[in-house]
């Protein structure tokens, strides 16, 4: 297992990059069509844009944050399917987003159990080791079971 939910955050980038690009493509296209003047097609292009966008930083987010997984999961989930607004990526974008924010959101830290040091702890939520005494994560501020 990994210390990174690293099929959510590939699953949650590309499918913002799915949405980012058709979103250009459709505000392009808009545009065009409504010589240069922002009409319904480029308003509902940019709409795709900016969901795309939150997508993939709600990925990078994930690896750079893995202890916030389930933060940046709930808002990748969200922007999936307020980007069907922008026709969701084709629903490739869409659906990646779905997956990859459930993903985010479902993931564990991966805890050893075995060959642990007399003592030591860890974390239920990011996996990270606690001191004997403590009665919080030092890392996510999770209480932690004594």
């Amino acid at each position: 297992m990994s210390d990174k939910p690293t099929v959510a955050i590939a699953l949650s980038v590309i499918g913002g990059i799915f949405v980012l690009v058709v979103g250009l493509l459709l505000a392009l296209v808009g545009a065009i069509a409504t010589f240069f003047v922002l009409g319904v097609g480029a308003i509902f292009g940019l709409w795709g844009v900016a969901c795309g966008v939150v997508m993939i930083i709600g990925g990078g987010m994930m690896s750079s944050r893995p202890e916030e997984h389930a933060t940046w999961g709930v808002l990748v989930l969200i922007f999936s399917v307020l980007s069907l607004g922008g026709l969701g990526g084709l629903g490739l974008g869409f659906i990646l987003g779905l997956i990859g924010g459930a993903l985010g959101i479902a993931w564990k830290p991966f805890v050893p159990t075995s060959a642990q040091p007399a003592g030591v702890r860890y974390c239920p939520n990011c996996g990270k080791a606690v001191s004997p005494g403590a009665r919080f994560c030092p890392s996510c501020g999770r209480q932690v079971p004594a």
